[in-house]
C-alpha cells in the first residue's frame, strides 16, 4: 500500500495518518521481538513526530515492552510483569487501542488483566454512565451523545467478550487420551491434557469476574 500512496498524502491525508502509524507499530514491534529497549526509539518518536506518536502511545509501547518480557520469565517474575503493564495500560485506558492491547494481554495469559482493564476503559470512556441511560431509553437515534456512550461501552465489552467466548470454545474441545484398562474387561481410563483442563478453569473464573465486574460498574453508575 505505501508503494501506492503519495507524499502529499502521507502527510496530509487520515489515509497516510493510518499508514504512518502502522508504521511506527511494526518498528516498535521489530524492536520487542529482538527483545531490544525502545526508550531510545521512543522518545526519538515523540520528538520527531509527537502528532503521530503521542505520550499515550509511549506508554502503551512500554507496557507492551513489558509483556514481552513475561515469556522467558518464571511464573512470580511474569505475575509481577503482567501487574506492571497493566498499571501502565490502565493510566491510558480512555484512549487505549484494545484491539491492540487486549491480544498482548491474552498471549501473556493474563486473562484478569484483560477483565480489569476492559471494565476500566468502559466506565473512563464513559463516565456519566450515559450508555446505560441511552440503552434504558430505547437507543433512540437522536441521541447522539448517548449512542457515542453506549458504542464506546460496548465495544469495551466485546473486547473482553471475545476472548472469554474464545477460552470457553477451548474448553469445550479438550482433547482425551485413552490410556490402558486397569484391568480386563474394564474400560479405559480418560486423561485429560492439563493445559486445557487450565483453560477451562480459567475460562470459568474469568467469565464469572467479567459478569461481576460489568453487574457492579452498572449498579455503581
Amino acid at each position: 500500500m505505501l508503494d501506492s500512496v503519495l507524499f502529499k498524502d502521507l502527510v496530509t491525508t487520515e489515509v497516510g495518518r493510518v499508514l504512518c502509524q502502522n508504521l511506527i507499530t511494526a518498528l516498535l514491534s521489530c524492536y520487542i521481538g529482538d527483545n531490544a529497549s525502545i526508550d531510545f526509539v521512543s522518545r526519538s518518536l515523540r520528538d520527531i513526530c509527537p502528532t503521530l506518536f503521542s505520550a499515550d502511545d509511549a506508554i502503551c509501547s512500554r507496557a507492551t515492552e513489558i509483556l514481552a518480557l513475561t515469556r522467558n520469565a518464571t511464573d512470580q517474575e511474569a505475575k509481577e510483569r503482567c501487574n506492571e503493564a497493566l498499571s501502565l495500560y490502565l493510566t491510558i485506558a480512555h484512549t487505549a487501542n484494545l484491539g491492540a492491547v487486549v491480544p498482548q494481554l491474552k498471549m501473556a495469559q493474563y486473562w484478569e488483566g484483560i477483565v480489569t482493564l476492559c471494565i476500566t476503559a468502559a466506565d473512563k470512556r464513559d463516565p456519566s454512565g450515559m450508555a446505560l441511560h441511552h440503552f434504558k431509553q430505547d437507543c433512540p437515534e437522536d441521541d447522539l451523545e448517548g449512542k457515542r456512550a453506549y458504542s464506546g461501552r460496548r465495544d469495551c465489552y466485546e473486547s473482553c467478550l471475545s476472548v472469554i467466548k474464545e477460552l470457553v470454545e477451548s474448553a469445550k474441545h479438550i482433547t482425551s487420551t485413552p490410556s490402558l484398562p486397569i484391568s480386563p474387561g474394564k474400560k479405559p481410563q480418560s486423561r485429560k491434557e492439563n493445559k486445557n483442563e487450565t483453560i477451562a478453569e480459567e475460562a470459568a473464573r474469568a467469565a464469572d469476574e467479567m459478569l461481576v465486574q460489568i453487574i457492579n460498574s452498572e449498579v455503581s453508575n
